[in-house]
């Protein structure tokens, strides 16, 4: 399936990206940013162990204990 990403650059504006079947995307560290899948889309994240799932906020949907492979 596909991917969007949502990004929202340090102005507030919030731009969004589409990302088809077979292709990456690589977001600039520090970069607030949303990824929305399709239904039945399969999406592997590379991210550092110290990233935090939400960033500094707490929200309902935050997991304070993810799953690392």
């Amino acid at each position: 399936g596909r991917l969007r990403m949502q990004m929202q650059d340090e102005s507030g504006t919030i731009t969004e990206q589409l990302i088809e079947p077979g292709e990456i995307i690589v977001i600039p560290r520090g970069l607030q940013h949303n990824p929305i899948a399709d239904p039945g889309t399969s999406v592997m994240l590379f991210e550092p162990e110290a990233t935090k799932h939400t960033g500094e906020k707490m929200l309902e949907r935050t997991v304070t204990d993810q799953q690392w492979i």
